[in-house]
């Protein structure tokens, strides 16, 4: 949990529309489902520091550990980890324009937004 909530809020707006697109049923696979509701365990070192850099720079971004970073220079190379720092901030970004229009989570969603109070 980011700041009492998951740090990818959003990101299903687009899958749910592609999925309406192609006529998909709604659905996630239980890794994302496991992600979403922090019940994942990361599969190995890399995921674990980017899981762990993902959080922290969530939470506070002046604050990342050097420790996390180092962690990310072993198993990322410096375009990759600016990628990953790149995809925090914009969901950042995403999440603050949002929540600042109150656009609500679509409402097929609601049912995989245990940490949004609509």
């Amino acid at each position: 949990m980011f700041l009492g909530m998951p740090p990818y809020r959003y990101p299903y707006n687009a899958g749910d529309a592609l999925n309406r697109a192609i006529g998909a049923s709604h659905c996630f696979s239980e890794e994302l489902q496991d992600i979403v509701s922090g019940t994942y365990s990361p599969k190995n070192e890399m995921e674990r520091a980017c899981f762990d850099y993902v959080r922290s720079a969530s939470e506070d971004p002046t604050s990342v550990p050097d420790e996390i970073l180092g962690r990310l220079k072993q198993h990322l190379t410096p375009p990759q980890i600016v990628e990953l720092a790149c995809v925090v901030g914009f969901w950042k970004f995403y999440n603050a324009v949002h929540d600042s229009l109150h656009i609500p989570v679509e409402s097929s969603l609601l049912g995989d937004t245990g940490y949004v109070n609509l």
